[in-house]
């Protein structure tokens, strides 16, 4: 019954919470700004709609369910559970715009997590990796053109084929040639000029952040990863290989995305989504790898803990 009220019943109360929280911003706030962020073709583009928060909504409630999947067939829980919902979804629940206003965030988002997925069906499948890296490739260039700063993630990418043991000349070049396709086909049906393509886009501006309550959540987060993380490490030596590189490679890109986070601060809400997608993971294995009475406290105490800060931020914030 204590399993079933940590790893079932909890998430279900954050999702109907996340879904409270929604619905309080749809009535208060009926009308948002959607910004696109833009790429180096594309550039950006704002605009006020009535939609935005309800379908941002739904992918943040569609990402939460990829990572219960990811965390299920990848060796990331040790017993059926909800808890990378509840992570994700109380997360992001911290930070109001990523809900109100970064829909295309969350589109690269999902994206870099297919990615992920993708490239966990590669640990060490040779054969079929050529071809899936290249989809890989793809994928990545499709995020940018949202974003052009997820192109950062390529040292990242190439990283988790090492991890993967699938890295090779044929694999690296099969994601350039997937990374160059779609902007490839773009120019060459005309859509885009390169003459007039704004470079300028992949400039990281780094700045000193004032403190406030909206920064609080991203340095809770990190925090609460390296924490993770680091413990992880020291329990998932006792686990196979298989499970050693997928949980390491979550671990990294969490790492990886924070600096992103920190480097180019300026535009931290683009890389906050992944970083809570990782979180949330790690979160996961270690909570459903540790048993006892310390733990359930400790995992109590964090959820009350988070819901408290966001009802604060709603009530007193905005």
């Amino acid at each position: 019954m204590n399993n079933n009220i940590r790893y079932i019943i909890t998430p279900t109360i954050a999702i109907a919470w996340f879904v409270a929280i929604v619905v309080s911003i749809v009535v208060n706030h009926p009308i948002s700004t959607l910004q696109y962020e833009g790429s180096i073709a594309i550039g950006e583009v704002t605009y006020n709609s009535i939609w935005p928060v309800l379908l941002n909504s739904f992918i943040i409630i569609f990402i939460s369910i990829l990572l219960n999947h990811l965390s299920q067939h990848n060796e990331m829980a040790k017993t059926d559970n909800l808890l990378p919902i509840l992570f994700f979804t109380l997360f992001q629940s911290l930070t109001p715009a990523l809900i109100y206003h970064h829909l295309y965030t969350h589109l690269t988002t999902l994206l870099l997590l297919v990615i992920i997925a993708l490239l966990y069906t590669c640990y060490q499948q040779h054969r079929s990796a050529t071809q899936k890296m290249f989809v890989i490739g793809l994928l990545l260039s499709a995020a940018t053109l949202f974003s052009a700063h997820i192109i950062y993630f390529l040292p990242l990418l190439i990283i988790g084929m090492i991890q993967m043991q699938v890295a090779s000349a044929r694999t690296i070049a099969a994601t350039i040639v997937g990374i160059v396709t779609p902007y490839w086909i773009l120019w060459g049906m005309g859509w885009v000029d390169i003459a007039q393509w704004d470079f300028s886009m992949l400039a990281i501006t780094p700045h000193i952040p004032t403190f406030s309550c909206h920064i609080i959540p991203c340095i809770g987060v990190m925090l609460i990863g390296l924490l993770a993380g680091v413990s992880n490490l020291m329990n998932v030596f006792n686990e196979n290989n298989k499970t050693r590189a997928k949980n390491g490679f979550i671990n990294i890109t969490s790492t990886y995305t924070a600096l992103l986070l920190i480097i180019d601060n300026n535009n931290y809400l683009q890389y906050l989504p992944l970083l809570n997608s990782c979180v949330a993971l790690q979160l996961c294995y270690f909570f459903t790898s540790r048993q006892g009475r310390a733990y359930n406290i400790m995992f109590y105490t964090l959820v009350l803990t988070l819901i408290a800060y966001t009802a604060w931020i709603y009530l007193f914030q905005l």
